[in-house]
C-alpha cells in the first residue's frame, strides 16, 4: 500500500513538474492581429493591428491570459482577463484546456459578459499563437450576444530603445501604387531616434519636403521596441500633425510592425548600420506611403543603390510588410508576400 501511494504521489508530482514547465515555456508577450466581430469571423472581418496579448504563469502552474486596453468601433473596451487555463504539450503544439466562463465588465461599465479561451481551436506552436476566445455579451436586455474574438500573433520581446537612439543620415522613399517600388525618393534629411523620459523612444525628422515646400520636423512620440521572428519591430502605431506654412493640417501616421530593423545585407555593401520605419501622411486630401531609410556610418547621396522590399525569409506577409503568421489558412481573400513572391489567396 506505502508503495502505491508513493508512486501516486511521484505521479502527481511528475504532472505538476511538467505543467509548470509548459506555463514557463508558453508565458511572454504576443504581438499581431485582433479581429472582434458579432459574426462568425471569415475573409471579411476587420482586422485590428499592434495588438499585445500576455500570458502569465499562476500559481497553480496554469497561465493567465491577458488583453489590455483594447478597442473595439474605436470604442475603449478595456480588459479581457482570463485566469488559470492549463496548459498541456500535444505533438508540435501547446494547446489550452477547458476552463469556465469567467464573468467581464467592458466598454466603462456598459458591457457585461463571459469570456473563455476557445480549447479547441487555440494553440502555440513554436513562437506563433492563435487564440480564440468565445465571449457572450449577457446584459442586452434580450438573449445574450455571441461576440466572436481572435488573436494571432508571435512572441514579442521587448528591447531597451536606447540600443538604437542616434542621429541618422536619411532618405525618404515614396512607395508607388504596388507597395514594391519607390516612385521618388526624398534626399537631404535628416533625423535622430531619442530616448524619452518616461523611456519610451521618439522618431523625428527633419527637413521633410513635398512639392518644393519645405514642411519642417515632425516628430512621432510613445514608441515602444520588441523584437519578433528576428525583426526589431516598433510595437504600435503613432500619429502627428504638422502646420503647414499654407496654415493647412498634415497628419502623419507611423505604423509600428512594418519594420524597423538593421538591415545587415546594407552593411555587407558597406553601408553601416541601418533602419526602415513605415509611415504615411494625409495632406488636402491626399495620402503618400513612404519608407524612412536611417543610416549612421555612412553618408547618402544620389548615387546610393535603392534596396529591394526584402520580407523576413520564413512566414507569411501582408502586401505592405505586415507578418501575418505561418501559414495562409486563416487568411482572408488577397494578396500576401510567401518567401519572397507573391501569393494571390482566392
Amino acid at each position: 500500500m506505502r508503495k502505491i501511494l508513493l508512486s501516486l504521489l511521484t505521479i502527481c508530482f511528475l504532472g505538476a513538474t511538467a505543467s509548470a514547465q509548459v506555463a514557463q515555456q508558453v508565458a511572454g508577450l504576443y504581438h499581431g492581429e485582433l479581429i472582434i466581430s458579432f459574426e462568425p469571423i471569415n475573409d471579411e472581418s476587420e482586422v485590428l493591428y499592434n495588438q499585445t496579448v500576455e500570458l502569465k504563469v499562476a500559481d497553480d502552474n496554469t497561465v493567465d491570459f491577458l488583453l489590455s486596453d483594447f478597442n473595439f468601433n474605436d470604442a475603449p473596451m478595456g480588459d479581457i482577463s482570463i485566469p488559470s487555463i492549463g496548459v498541456s504539450e500535444d505533438g508540435t503544439k501547446v494547446t489550452f484546456g477547458e476552463r469556465a466562463p469567467v464573468d467581464l465588465v467592458m466598454g466603462g461599465g456598459l458591457i457585461e459578459a463571459t469570456a473563455q479561451v476557445d480549447a479547441d481551436s487555440s494553440y502555440i506552436e513554436g513562437d506563433d499563437i492563435l487564440v480564440n476566445l468565445n465571449i457572450l455579451w449577457t446584459n442586452t436586455g434580450a438573449d445574450a450576444v455571441p461576440i466572436y474574438v481572435r488573436f494571432t500573433g508571435a512572441r514579442l520581446t521587448p528591447i531597451d530603445p536606447s540600443v538604437y537612439c542616434d542621429t541618422y543620415k536619411a532618405y525618404i522613399g515614396v512607395l508607388d501604387e504596388t507597395f514594391n517600388n519607390y516612385s521618388d525618393i526624398l534626399y537631404g534629411i535628416t533625423g535622430e531616434l531619442s530616448m524619452q523620459a518616461d523611456s519610451t523612444m521618439s522618431a523625428t525628422i527633419h527637413n521633410f519636403e513635398r512639392d518644393g515646400v519645405n514642411w519642417g520636423s515632425f516628430t512621432f512620440s510613445g514608441l515602444h521596441m520588441g523584437c519578433k521572428k528576428e525583426l526589431n519591430i516598433i510595437t504600435e502605431d503613432a500619429d502627428t500633425t504638422v502646420t503647414l506654412p499654407d496654415g493647412k493640417t498634415a497628419k502623419f501616421h507611423l505604423y509600428g510592425d512594418l519594420g524597423m530593423s538593421y538591415y545587415f545585407w546594407w552593411e555587407r555593401e558597406g553601408y553601416g548600420d541601418c533602419f526602415l520605419i513605415t509611415f504615411a501622411y494625409t495632406y488636402d486630401g491626399k495620402t503618400e506611403y513612404m519608407h524612412w531609410v536611417g543610416v549612421k556610418d555612412h553618408p547618402i547621396d544620389t548615387g546610393i543603390h535603392t534596396p529591394a522590399l526584402r520580407p523576413a525569409a520564413t512566414g507569411v506577409y501582408s502586401i505592405d510588410g505586415r507578418y501575418m503568421g505561418n501559414s495562409l489558412d486563416h487568411l482572408g481573400r488577397g494578396v500576401y508576400i510567401v518567401g519572397g513572391k507573391k501569393v494571390y489567396k482566392k
